[in-house]
């Protein structure tokens, strides 16, 4: 697929939303601790798997690990896979050390922040804190069969955050860029960067259906070309 121009550019901040779900984000700077992402949890909640899952990767140590690891799980549809949601699947694939579910609300719906990427971490100057990355999952059972999941991560603006170009090395080069009502909206806010790359302060996507299963990657970029949000979706069967 080639490549759509795009005449004018995108600011940096924005509201992520997509036909699958609405995904409500907070700044690649958030600070958010352990103990507030606990707060709107269960206490002592944990989900297991039904049937265990042999899952073939490693869990990965660096960001480019993660993005692959998450390249093998659209590849197999695990987002959408009810035996997948377990603390041990989700730290094998995705590398957190803790997972705070939520378990109020929906009884059709599995959701969690996946917690402890201090192996990922990078001091923010002039502070004792740190950024990280932020991720979120869910999964939702649909009437009529099938299922509706997404992953969302949020990258700091940090020398080791992915770029274009390792979005291409693993995902390939389908992507097109976006340019519709939710990119527009991003022209009515202020404060956006100059762009230093290409694709600076864009969103680019890649869409995809293989029978029944249709999935959509979508990332917002940094003026530099890093990625500041990921979000991965999967959805089959439904009304």
């Amino acid at each position: 697929m080639q490549n759509e121009k795009v005449s004018r550019p995108l600011l940096l901040f924005f509201v992520l939303t997509g036909a699958a779900a609405y995904c409500s984000v907070t700044s690649a700077a958030d600070t958010t601790s352990l103990s507030d992402k606990k707060s709107s949890s269960s206490n002592n909640a944990k989900i297991e798997s039904e049937k265990p899952l042999r899952i073939l990767v490693t869990k990965p140590t660096s960001m480019m690990g993660l993005l692959k690891n998450i390249k093998y799980a659209l590849s197999h549809n695990l987002l959408l896979n009810r035996d997948f949601y377990s603390e041990e699947n989700f730290k094998s694939v995705f590398g957190n050390t803790e997972v705070a579910w939520r378990t109020k609300g929906d009884p059709k719906r599995l959701s969690a922040y996946l917690i402890g990427y201090d192996w990922l971490s990078s001091a923010v100057p002039n502070s004792n804190l740190k950024h990280t990355i932020q991720v979120d999952i869910w999964r939702r059972a649909l009437d009529g069969g099938g299922a509706q999941a997404v992953l969302t991560i949020v990258f700091p603006k940090d020398a080791s955050t992915p770029t274009v170009e390792d979005i291409e090395a693993v995902f390939g080069v389908g992507w097109k860029r976006l340019f519709d009502e939710e990119t527009i909206r991003r022209f009515e806010f202020g404060g956006r960067e100059n762009p230093t790359h290409p694709l600076g302060n864009e969103t680019i996507q890649f869409a995809s259906q293989d029978g029944d299963v249709r999935q959509l990657i979508k990332f917002i970029l940094f003026a530099n070309g890093a990625i500041q949000i990921a979000y991965f979706s999967e959805e089959n069967g439904g009304k």
